[in-house]
Order: C-alpha cells, then structure tokens, then sequence
C-alpha cells in the first residue's frame, strides 16, 4: 500500500499550471487539498478516493474517485462603515468516477480499464460532449 503524498494535476489551460493537491486525511478515506494562499478552505480544490474490496465469492471492487473545483463569489464593495462580506461559494464544478473491478480481473485488465478511461476523457468526443455542451448524434 502505497503512503498519502501530493498528487500534482496539470489543468486544461493553453500554458498548462500544475495544481499540487497536499494530503489532509487518510480516514475515513483519503482525502487532498489544493492550498491557496487567498482562498478560504471552503474554497480549496479538493480531491477524495475510496476503495471498497470485495466480501463475497463474486463480488466487485469498488473504486470512487473525486475531484472538486469551488467556484467563488465575487464580492462587490462595502457598507458605507467599511464591512466587507468574506467571499462565498458560488456553485462547484464536481467529477466522479466509478470504477468497478472483478475479483477475478488481472492487474493488466485493471491497467487497462484505467487507461482507457483516461484516454476516452482526451478524446475529441468526451471534449465536445463535456467542453462544449455538446450531446453525440
């Protein structure tokens, strides 16, 4: 079993920026957080992970990655005494990822479900569909 470090993330910009999301809990499951100076922990990017083995003969592993990404208010002026509201949560922007295994699956066949996944999700389809709103026809 590997131990908790950072995982680092490159975005989706045109210059790609490295998001290092650092280890905050191991229980109940795993968990990161991406530090940011001027944003409040509410507002952090976060990402959870959670692995279920199976507990009978035929049964599955369950996998269940997550990656969230708050979005936050922008806050406009004062009262007339100074008050500043502190900055809120507009909405979040939330990925999940189920991944179901087999006990009897191989470690390639676990490799390559992953990478496949991962392939599928860079592909000119997923990004039309998710990108650009855009439903298969």
């Amino acid at each position: 079993m590997p131990q908790i470090a950072a995982v680092s993330i490159a975005d989706g910009e045109t210059t790609p920026v490295s998001h290092v999301f650092n280890p905050i809990a191991t229980n109940p499951k795993p968990q990161w957080r991406r530090n940011g100076v001027s944003v409040p922990a509410v507002g952090m990017e976060r990402l959870e992970a959670d692995t279920k083995l199976a507990t009978t003969a035929n049964g599955v592993h369950k996998h269940v990655m997550s990656l969230v990404i708050p979005v936050m208010e922008q806050t406009a002026g004062g009262t007339a005494q100074g008050y500043v509201a502190p900055p809120g949560v507009a909405h979040e922007l939330k990925g999940v990822i189920n991944l179901f295994n087999h006990q009897r699956s191989t470690k390639q066949d676990r490799k390559n479900l992953r990478i496949m996944l991962a392939n599928w999700l860079l592909s000119a389809a997923a990004a039309s569909q998710i990108d650009d709103l855009e439903k298969p026809f």
